[in-house]
């Protein structure tokens, strides 16, 4: 048995490659890896995703300069 590999880039918002993407993951004759690579720090990415989990704190706008 003969394999060969073939590794594309595609912009992730693109509807035709996502569209192409999951045509080829559905038929399953393909064995599909996939790693998305982001230009954002992965600390930082992981620190943004903690920040949306919090509840946050409210504050009357007229309290903001008390805080500092």
């Amino acid at each position: 048995m003969d394999i060969a590999t073939i590794t594309l880039s595609y912009n992730t918002r693109d509807t035709i490659a996502l569209s192409m993407i999951d045509a080829i993951r559905k038929s399953g004759v393909f064995k599909i890896e996939e790693t998305v690579n982001s230009p954002y720090d992965p600390k930082f990415v992981a620190k943004i995703e903690r920040s949306k989990k919090s509840k946050g704190k409210k504050m009357k706008a007229e309290d903001l300069w008390k805080q500092l």
